[in-house]
Parts: structure tokens; C-alpha cells; sequence
């Protein structure tokens, strides 16, 4: 554990609660301005994509960062993450054309997948078990307040000034993180010799990745999902996947110690992830273009409607962090994918006619899941390891909930895509005719009855949307008794810095501590 004086620790914090900051509004303040930047640039075929890029290229890149910061430190991999991260940002405001976005949103991505690995396992190296959970329940927390500034701020700055602004906000925050974190964290070097990097594992394994999410975005609306295109994708991956596992059981410094999956907590902790990130975020992507184009809100009041949910979400991060050790694993999983199944069934059941406040009701419960998720799983993955893996493990926790909120994305991207290619086909409302409900000069040129057969049609696809988010969140609070339930902490004095024993100084040895002192 880095011992750091107060003067030195206070600036890191900043510098790495302004990472999860800015990685996670480079999401969410997307996600509202979404729809107009598709009426700008055109392409709502594409309309998956231009979120998934990012998602992809981080699923991709996190844990190469995350076992390249055991080898070498976290300090090189948020500068070069952070730089990247700024890069894509600058370029993706620059965009002229959708295929340039989703560009230069994978260059984002990438940034994204350096620095969010690096921000939690940095946590890990600055405090102990006890006190982790707390400081990832914080972490959770910026997550949330990025929740209720990025919404809003997108949708304004979408509408009222450039949607390409929405990009630009990044810059000035991403700089001072940078030169706080350049200034104050010390250099670190795990060993003294030169690591073995395991360059074959890394591309098979980014090969792995790659195929399955190519073949998640382009199956069903490129080539159909019984074609030779999606099984030649699907088989290539296999044989990545396949090359991968052989090639790191006998890497030197395998760059996923398949090690880490003969543990029960961690390998449960891992499925959980992956449930949660279809569940939770791949469905909740689709509410401002069910918000925008079905119930006719502003970007700007979808922006507000969100502040609810984050509100809550937040709440439940800090509450998770804090009373994580008396409360136990189990009971807050549960907790976390019951809520998301409860407020996508809400989703799911609502008319149109019902108004706005059963679906800001139905966001607010999924948000309470998504705040309990945040430091949990992390917190769970952390205690569960040696210290020489936590940046490796941590990142895998990363990985697999953006791996799920890919997949959860563009498979329901393809069900949305599909259900409206079959109104094509039986003479109703098709993709380009759908896009003129986020244009009100097309919009102004129909009918009554064709705008309510449009939004009729999109209504029945978003409904199918959330209900697939409902199931999900179901089967994983069924698979969290899988945990097992974390003991309570011997009495004392509970403090922000973590619990103290009545009799003496935090107490870091136990059953989740790894016996490390």
C-alpha cells in the first residue's frame, strides 16, 4: 500500500475522482445528445454504433491497462490513457460524418479503458480492505454526479448551443487531472527486473473481443444472424478465444491469470458484472430515444428527467461503500439486480398514456441498482486477491461490465433494427421515416395518424427493450446467492478513513484482507 502523507494523497483523490469524471460523462453526456447528433450527421442505422465504439475499444483495451499497471505502474497508464482519452474527444467534436464519430469515439474508448481500470485500482493501492469500500462508494458517487450533470448538460448544450460541445467539455477537466496526477503520484515500478509482456495473449485476446462485438453490431441489420458472414465471425472468435487460453497457460505474465477463475467469489463477482452491464446499462441507453420519439420530450427535459435516477444512484453508492461490511456481498447484490429487475418491468408495463412519472419512477429504482453495483463489485473482486493482481482483476470487473453493456447495446440495437426492418417489409413505418420524430421539420410535414402510427411502432420496440432488461436483472438476482455473505466487522467507530477498532488503529488483516498488513 502507497503510504502518502495528506498533502500528497488530498490532489491524487481529485485527480482520480476527475478521471471517473470524465469518463463516465463522456457516456452519459452522449447519451442524451445522441438523437440530435444522428439528425445532424444522419445514419440512425447506425445509431448503436455510434455509442458501442467507445464501449468497444474499452472492453478491449482495459485489462491490457489494468495488467500493464501491475507491471509497471498506475501513474503511466492514466497519463497515457488521459491523453488519448482528450485526443478522441477533440476529434469526435470535430466529426463531419457518422463513420467519422464512431471513429473518433473509439479513440475515446481507448482513453476511457486506461484510465478507469487505473482510477480503482489506484484505490486499492491507497487504502486498505476496510477502507475500500468506502472510497469506491465515492468513486460510484462522482459516477452519479456525472449522472446528473451529463444528461442535462448534453441535452442543453445539444439544443441550445452545439452538439459538438458535448465532446469539448471534456478538455479543461482532463487537463488539470493530468497535470494534478503528473505532479503528485509518485513513480512506481513493481520489480526490478523486466517484465515478459505477453504481446501474443494480447492479441488474441483483443481479437476475441473484437469479433464478438463486431459480430453483436453488424449480425442482423449488415448480414442476417443465420448467414455465413455471422457464423465465419462467430467461429473466428472461438478460435481466438481458444488461442488466448492456451497461449496464457503458458505466458510468464499472462495478461488474464486464469488463476483468477478458480475462485467461487471472484468467478461469481464476474457473471454478476456481465449480467449487470447487459441488464442495467445496455437497456437504459434506449430511454432518451424513448423519451425523445415516442413521448415527444426535449433533449433538455430528458436531461432533467434523469436527475431523479442519478440522484438516487449516488445516494446508493455512498450508503453501499459505507455499510458494505455489516450489511454483507450477498444482500447488497440482490439488492442491485432487484432493483434493476423492478424498474424495467415498470418500463415495461406503462402505456404511453400514463405520463412522464412512472417512467422517472422506473428510472429512479434502476438507478438505486446501478449506485449498489458500483463499489460492490469492485470492493468484492479487490478483497478477494492477491495485491500482485489487483490492477489485473480490477480491470477484469471493468471489462466484463462494459463487455455486457456492449452487448446488452447492440443486440438490442439489433432486435430494435429488426422489428422496424419488419415494418419495411409490411408497408408501415420504416428507419428513415422513424428518424423524423427527432426532426421537427420533418415531423411537421405528417399526418395525426402517421405520427402516431411512428411512435406506436417504436413504442412496441422500446417496450421489448426494457422487458429483455427486466428477465436479465431477474435471472442475476438469482445467480447473486452464489456469493458468499462478507462477516461484520468487529465493533468500533466507523469514520470516513474507515472503521476504527475501539482500542486501537484500522484493523487490515482478516478473511477479506489477504493477509496483508
Amino acid at each position: 500500500m502507497l503510504a502518502l502523507p495528506r498533502a500528497q494523497l488530498v490532489p491524487i483523490l481529485v485527480a482520480l475522482l476527475l478521471g471517473t469524471l470524465m469518463t463516465s460523462l463522456s457516456q452519459l453526456i452522449v447519451a442524451t445528445a445522441l438523437p440530435l447528433v444522428i439528425a445532424s450527421l444522419g445514419g440512425i442505422e447506425l445509431y448503436s454504433w455510434a455509442f458501442a465504439a467507445a464501449l468497444l475499444t474499452a472492453t478491449i483495451v482495459t485489462p491490457i491497462a489494468g495488467k500493464l499497471s501491475d507491471l509497471y505502474g498506475r501513474k503511466a497508464l492514466y497519463l497515457v490513457g488521459m491523453a488519448i482519452f482528450i485526443l478522441g474527444s477533440v476529434l469526435s467534436g470535430a466529426s463531419q460524418t457518422i463513420h467519422q464519430l464512431i471513429i473518433f469515439r473509439a479513440i475515446q474508448g481507448i482513453g476511457a479503458g486506461c484510465v478507469s481500470p487505473s482510477v480503482s485500482a489506484l484505490i486499492a493501492d491507497l487504502f486498505p480492505p476496510e477502507e475500500r469500500g468506502r472510497w469506491q462508494g465515492i468513486n460510484g458517487a462522482i459516477w452519479g454526479l456525472s449522472s446528473v450533470v451529463g444528461p442535462i448538460l448534453g441535452g442543453y448544450l445539444a439544443e441550445h448551443v452545439s452538439w459538438r460541445w458535448v465532446f469539448y467539455v471534456n478538455l479543461v477537466p482532463g487537463l488539470v487531472a493530468a497535470a494534478i496526477m503528473m505532479r503528485y503520484l509518485p513513480w512506481t515500478i513493481r520489480r526490478e527486473s523486466r517484465p515478459s509482456i505477453d504481446y501474443l495473449g494480447m492479441m488474441w485476446l483483443s481479437g476475441a473481443l473484437l469479433t464478438l462485438m463486431v459480430t453483436t453490431i453488424l449480425g442482423g441489420t449488415a448480414f442476417p444472424w443465420e448467414s455465413a458472414q455471422t457464423a465465419g465471425l462467430i467461429l473466428l472468435g472461438l478460435a481466438c478465444l481458444v488461442a488466448f487460453i492456451l497461449q496464457e497457460r503458458r505466458a510468464a505474465e499472462p495478461i488474464v491469470p486464469l488463476d483468477l477463475f478458480r475462485n467461487r467469489t471472484y468467478q461469481t463477482v464476474v457473471i454478476l458484472v456481465f449480467l449487470t452491464g447487459a441488464g442495467l446499462f445496455g437497456a437504459i441507453t434506449y430511454v432518451p430515444l424513448y423519451l425523445q420519439a415516442v413521448l415527444d420530450v426535449s433533449p433538455t427535459a430528458t436531461g432533467l428527467m434523469f436527475a431523479p435516477t442519478v440522484v438516487v444512484m449516488t445516494g446508493m453508492s455512498v450508503v453501499a461503500g459505507i455499510f458494505m461490511h455489516r450489511i454483507g456481498y450477498r444482500i447488497l447484490a440482490f439488492l442491485t439486480m432487484a432493483s434493476g429487475a423492478v424498474g424495467f418491468t415498470l418500463l415495461t408495463v406503462i402505456t404511453r398514456d400514463a405520463g412522464i412519472f412512472p417512467v422517472v419512477l422506473g428510472l429512479s429504482i434502476i438507478g438505486s441498482g446501478i449506485g449498489l453495483s458500483f463499489p460492490v463489485f469492485i470492493v468484492i473482486a479487490q478483497n478477494a486477491v492477491v495485491r500482485s493482481v489487483v490492477g489485473i482483476a480490477t480491470s477484469l470487473v471493468q471489462l466484463t461490465r462494459s463487455l455486457g453493456g456492449t452487448v446488452g447495446v447492440t443486440l438490442l440495437g439489433a432486435y430494435m433494427t429488426a422489428r422496424l426492418a419488419h415494418v419495411i417489409m409490411s408497408g408501415g413505418a420504416g428507419h428513415s421515416d422513424i428518424a423524423a420524430l427527432l426532426r421537427p421539420e420533418s415531423l411537421a410535414s405528417l399526418t395525426p395518424a402517421e405520427i402516431e402510427n411512428l411512435r406506436s411502432e417504436l413504442s412496441g420496440a422500446m417496450r421489448g427493450l426494457f422487458a429483455a432488461g427486466a428477465a436479465t436483472m431477474t435471472i442475476a438476482a438469482i445467480l447473486s446467492f452464489r456469493l458468499e455473505n462478507l462477516p461484520e466487522v468487529p465493533a468500533g467507530r466507523v469514520s470516513l478513513f474507515g472503521r476504527r477498532s475501539a482500542t486501537g488503529p484500522a484493523t487490515t488483516t482478516g478473511p477479506h484482507s489477504n493477509g496483508r498488513p
